[in-house]
């Protein structure tokens, strides 16, 4: 298991050096003690081994990118095994690149790298924005209440791990749950050895149905591609690296960080005034909260010194990198969270030859994560009190067993605003109109037409300020149509229940129908969206699933499958079975509804969908 050596490694430290105390968000008080003194001290483990301290930036920096200090722990064990050194291995046959040095590192890691650059990652945005928002959406749906790190935090980097590796979401707890045991401090050695073999058994009938039906995934890559091959223990090694590394970090970075920012009203605050933060908070979260403990170490090679102190060959070099991520000389008030915190290189993806290699992937999902949930769930805060949050002190990876958050069912009832100065008003003018340029833009050219560079010029901004609020054009037009629909349904809503309610039926269909012709597959989706945001029961949804598909249906059979005129008219479809979920909610709460009020919708509904009897031109008349 790639846990053994950091496992052991944290059963034999002082519970003071590892174990977080009445603030979850600083170092262990151990470390805290020792900043100020020494950057490189001595320690004795439980087991009466001694090995070398660093919790200062620089020296740990000198420790992680020298390769005289050694990560192999089959040619090199660490304190954790005291005693001779290992007969010498000719080669290594495992995939444990990690626990490997150059060049056999080398080797295996460079197959890897052209799958996590920076241009890839920024391509998985949308991705990862989508399996966001779905996963708000259904939380949202279900209430005003959930627990956030099974909810929301621990699913994003699980999907996206899995369909970058190839594995099938649906067989997640199989994974997750014996990645937890293994991660598990406390975890018994017998419980430990099974859980890894479960992994192991289940990422090896992985590679053999791979093997023979190979996917777009980076698995079948690394099976049919590698030259020369790698071996099934190769194979099993790298994918059970990449599967529990790119859910388990993530995700506890994405709850602890929200735990962080609610607990720093200030700094969620200004977040939530300026986006463009956004980037700045991640990397002061990182640095803040060091969710990696006490599990990195390295072995010297030979004789050397570091900071003026004499390391012998063989002793083992335990980088603190809570207490290295505030080293004072570094960072003025390192004690403090503050996202306007100009930008320095910290520790929390390592550095050297082993620095992280999915850290580009890490960013992404924590920017999109973050940004989504503030975005979307109003008046976020905790549900219990801050010290009833149930934090990770066992695990070799920090962060929350669970957080217990709750929201305001709608903007509205989200608190009064926060005052708005000139600068945040010039902010939401200039997103107001690059939403309103690209709609003009759509209506003129249709939406395939639109770039970002006309949408830019049509606001009269720079490229680079839309990229400031928008990651793509598909995103300002279905924030852009997407909030015109939602406005509209808003509008449906609160109009009285008498004969008018069927006139602002008419014009508000009429116009997002029009709207349609430049929506694309896209506002299918937005609609989607809204429709499932108010707490509607289960049965609703299925009469709204059930509606939706029948009219679809009428649809595809009437509408050509051209390019261009087929998609208004499924996002007629959903735009009409909203509004007749929306009115069936309303009928069954208001008093007195007037007789005959859904059979007139469904004339309504009937005269407008006759419209798509004219495939090639507008679905309805201007």
């Amino acid at each position: 298991m790639t846990t053994e050596s950091p496992t052991a490694m944290r059963r034999l430290l002082p519970a003071d050096m590892v174990e977080r105390g009445a603030c979850p968000f600083d170092p262990p008080a151990g470390l805290r003690e020792l900043r100020g003194k020494s950057a490189v001290q001595p320690l004795t483990l439980a087991n009466g081994a001694p090995v070398w301290l660093v919790t200062g930036l620089e020296e740990a920096r000198a420790v992680l990118g020298d390769t005289r200090f050694s990560s192999d722990r089959v040619r090199h064990p660490d304190a954790t095994r005291p005693g001779p050194a290992a007969p010498q291995v000719e080669s290594r046959t495992d995939g444990m690149f990690v626990f490997m040095d150059p060049p056999e590192h080398t080797r295996l890691r460079r197959l890897l790298t052209g799958q996590f650059t920076v241009r890839r990652m920024r391509a998985l945005e949308s991705r990862i924005r989508e399996i966001a928002v779905e996963h708000l959406e259904a939380m949202r749906a279900a209430g005003t209440e959930a627990d956030l790190v099974p909810a929301y935090a621990l699913p994003i980097p699980s999907l996206v791990i899995c369909e970058m590796l190839g594995v099938d979401y649906a067989d997640r707890d199989q994974f997750q749950t014996n990645t937890a045991i293994a991660l598990n401090a406390d975890t018994p050695d017998d419980e430990r050895a099974r859980a890894g073999l479960e992994l192991y058994g289940f990422i090896q009938k992985l590679v053999d149905a791979k093997k023979s039906e190979p996917g777009d995934d980076m698995l079948s890559g690394l099976i049919h591609d590698a030259d020369p091959p790698l071996t099934d223990a190769q194979l099993v090694d790298m994918a059970l690296v990449l599967l529990g590394a790119g859910h388990e970090t993530t995700a506890n970075m994405l709850a602890l960080g929200t735990f962080a920012l609610l607990e720093n009203p200030g700094q969620l605050a200004a977040l939530r005034d300026d986006p463009d933060l956004l980037d700045n908070a991640v990397e002061e979260l990182l640095r803040f909260l060091s969710i990696i403990q006490m599990g990195v170490s390295r072995v010297a090679t030979e004789d050397l010194v570091i900071a003026g102190v004499d390391i012998p060959a063989g002793a083992t070099v335990i980088i603190a990198t809570p207490e290295a991520n505030r080293d004072p000389r570094h960072w003025d008030d390192p004690d403090q969270l503050d996202v306007r915190r100009r930008r320095v290189s910290h520790l929390a993806f390592g550095h050297g030859v082993h620095q992280c290699l999915g850290q580009q992937l890490a960013r992404v999902e924590l920017k999109v994560g973050l940004g989504e949930l503030l975005t979307r769930l109003p008046g976020l805060r905790l549900a219990v009190p801050a010290d009833q949050v149930p934090l990770r002190n066992e695990m070799l990876i920090f962060g929350v067993h669970s957080l217990p958050v709750t929201w305001a069912p709608d903007m509205s009832e989200a608190g009064p605003p926060a005052a708005t100065g000139r600068r945040e008003r010039r902010k939401l003018a200039t997103r107001a109109a690059l939403r309103e340029a690209a709609l003009r833009l759509a209506a003129r050219h249709g939406v395939e037409r639109v770039t970002v560079e006309q949408i830019a010029a049509e606001a009269d901004v720079a490229v680079r300020t839309f990229f400031n609020y928008f990651s793509s054009r598909e995103e300002a037009l279905v924030a852009t149509l997407a909030a015109g629909a939602e406005a509209l349904i808003a509008e449906f809503r609160a109009r009285p229940p008498a004969e008018s309610v069927l006139t602002a039926l008419r014009e508000a269909a009429l116009r997002v129908l029009r709207a349609g012709d430049l929506a694309g597959g896209e506002q299918v989706q937005a609609l989607r969206l809204i429709v499932r945001a108010p707490s509607l029961e289960p049965q609703r949804l299925a009469v709204f699933a059930a509606q939706e598909k029948a009219l679809t249906a009428a649809i595809a059979e009437r509408v050509p499958a051209a390019p261009g005129a087929r998609y208004p008219a499924l996002c007629a479809a959903t735009t009409l079975t909203a509004m007749r979920l929306v009115l069936d909610e309303w009928l069954d709460s208001a008093a007195g509804s007037p007789a005959g009020l859904r059979e007139s919708l469904d004339e309504v509904m009937a005269e407008l969908a006759a419209g798509l009897d004219r495939p090639g031109v507008r679905l309805v008349d201007s």
